[in-house]
């Protein structure tokens, strides 16, 4: 993206000064020529971009002990497997006393409670987000933000799903294969519960045959249309309407239900198609003879090695991951030195998810400059990334039911931003990892900027959940990250809190640090930078905090509030 004419955009939007950015005319988007050959450089930049594109946020100590790891190092436990997570909590039936005590593993009560069941799994899902404890494996890793991704990829939505134990069981489906086996992934989500009840797979029978999932299968979850032809017209470049049909008959017969409280899927084979499919020449008009339940198991197979072009599949599932994770464009010279050779790795492995990433993420493209700071922040990446990067502070927390509501108020805040955990606005996912030539800039609009705005001016101040506080503390943050030098001259404070929190691929200009100087730290009290100095001083001498404490609230809620805030 052109980066200056990005946030030139945005000045209208936000209820703060912003002065005039005097910048030229945008030039043409300029794309980098980098490849996967490995990359070499390593310091504090390419850690922050490390973390802040595939986890939520990055604290001054996770960003040091990350750039201590080498790339290498940061790399490996970054893409570390976890154990499973400890399963969410309700206060209302659960004793949170007793961490393994779930309401996963309990009989339905009635719809209230399965609403109260829902909004402890989406207050969960953020409290795993912010963990950044890095004496834990957890404290530095992609599963989260990649279980984000898949959530967005093989899509349910609660509200059509409309039960929490199936909801819970997809999420931990999602995050037990995150990393893992593409295929196997495939395989499981075709019968997993949730999925079943979302697209219409537990009513697909050789009677009556519905199309949902097999139409999904194909469009969004594994291969894609590519590009309609005109030899027939109307066709698809990787599969046709027959394949549609095929692949339903394939997946006739499931069924779910749950069995001592877990939801199960099985297959009944007197609603299965009993007959051969075969599929179009884009899949070498392969056919799948009779064999019951384990035929979905060979339409997945067919799919990832049968096409016309062996990788179309491993290409498809590569593009979606460079949208996520690098830059929502792809031209040309990305396709075939980005995307194909990645795909190829993909492919090579036997669809094992790691060394696909693993190349990707030590790649010398991946850190190239041009592909920095260049995407608008999604609101879990905005609303989470706060809290990590200032380290949240939580007050009012007294039982672990007040954990949930601190979690549960940064869920309502990024729903707000138009991101709801476990409720994306359709099968194909949020519009900004796939609807061109927007994509990323549909999260910016005149309600969104509003709600982001409000939330880092409260939580700055003091955002209330429910009798829980939560805010971030300028004062620590500075103590915290900055040598006394650094905080006692004001423009020197300015240049290094800017310089880690802002990209450093897109300096303020003199015009901007003005701003952020006089208007916001100084609050247009003086005109003297030594102010700041002597308040500070006398701060440190004698524990004078007020004025400071002023300053510095004046300052963070207007560099929180700046464009450049919301680049990734």
């Amino acid at each position: 993206m052109d980066r200056r004419s990005f946030l030139t955009s945005l000045e209208n939007y936000f209820l703060v000064p912003y002065r005039n950015l005097s910048a030229p005319p945008p030039d043409p988007i300029q794309r980098p020529v980098s490849t996967l050959t490995p990359q070499i450089n390593w310091g504090e930049e390419e850690a922050k971009h490390l973390i802040r594109r595939t986890t939520f946020g990055a604290s001054k100590k996770l960003v040091t002990h990350v750039q201590s790891l080498g790339l290498n190092g940061a790399v490996n436990k970054l893409l570390t497997n976890l154990a499973d997570p400890l399963p969410p909590q309700n206060e209302l039936e659960d004793n949170l006393g007793n961490s393994n005590d779930s309401w996963t593993t309990k009989a339905y009560i009635d719809g209230e409670m399965n609403g109260k069941r829902l909004n402890s799994l989406r207050a969960w899902w953020i409290g795993l987000m912010l963990e950044q404890d890095t004496t834990k494996a957890e404290g530095f890793n992609i599963r989260e933000k990649i279980t984000l991704f898949w959530h967005n990829h093989f899509v349910t939505e609660s509200g059509i799903v409309d039960e929490a134990r199936y909801c819970f069981q997809y999420n931990a489906l999602l995050r037990k294969h995150a990393i893992g086996n593409y295929r196997t992934f495939l395989e499981e989500i075709t019968v997993n519960p949730a999925m079943l009840k979302y697209l219409n797979g537990d009513s697909n029978t050789a009677f009556n045959p519905n199309e949902n999932y097999g139409r999904e299968l194909l469009e969004l979850f594994s291969i894609g249309k590519g590009p309609q032809t005109t030899n027939p017209i109307g066709d698809y470049t990787f599969y046709n309407e027959n394949d549609v049909k095929a692949s339903t008959r394939a997946l006739t017969g499931w069924r779910h239900q749950v069995v001592n409280n877990i939801p199960t899927a099985y297959f009944t084979a007197p609603y299965h198609d009993q007959k051969s499919k075969t599929f179009s020449a884009r899949f070498k008009n392969h056919t799948i003879q009779p064999q019951g339940e384990l035929e979905y198991k060979e339409l997945i197979n067919m799919i990832l090695t049968q096409s016309e072009d062996a990788l179309a599949a491993a290409k498809f599932i590569c593009r979606r991951v460079y949208r996520y994770f690098v830059y929502y464009q792809i031209n040309q010279f990305a396709e075939d030195n980005i995307i194909a050779p990645l795909a190829q790795t993909l492919f090579n492995s036997n669809y094992e998810f790691k060394p696909m990433l693993q190349q990707l993420f030590m790649s010398q493209h991946f850190y190239d400059v041009l592909n920095r700071s260049c995407v608008i922040k999604n609101p879990i990446d905005y609303v989470v990334g706060v809290g990590k990067e200032f380290e949240l502070i939580e007050t009012g927390i007294d039982t672990p039911a007040d954990r949930y509501k601190s979690w549960f108020k940064l869920y309502e805040e990024a729903m707000e931003m138009q991101l709801s955990l476990m409720d994306p606005p359709g099968v194909s996912g949020w519009a900004a990892y796939g609807q061109q030539p927007a994509y990323h800039e549909y999260w910016i609009n005149s309600d969104t900027m509003y709600q982001r705005k409000g939330f880092t001016d409260h939580i700055v101040s003091g955002l209330d959940a429910d009798g829980v506080t939560l805010t971030i503390n300028p004062l620590k943050f500075l103590r915290t990250n900055f040598s006394a030098t650094e905080i006692t001259d004001a423009r020197v404070m300015i240049d290094k809190v800017t310089g880690f929190l802002l990209p450093a691929v897109l300096p303020l200009t003199q015009e901007q640090k003005d701003t952020l100087l006089f208007d916001a730290l100084l609050m247009g009290l003086s005109t003297d930078p030594n102010y700041w100095t002597t308040n500070w001083i006398d701060y440190t001498a004698n524990g004078a905090t007020t004025e400071v404490t002023k300053m510095l609230k004046s300052f963070f809620t207007y560099l929180l509030a700046m464009p450049e805030y919301h680049l990734s």
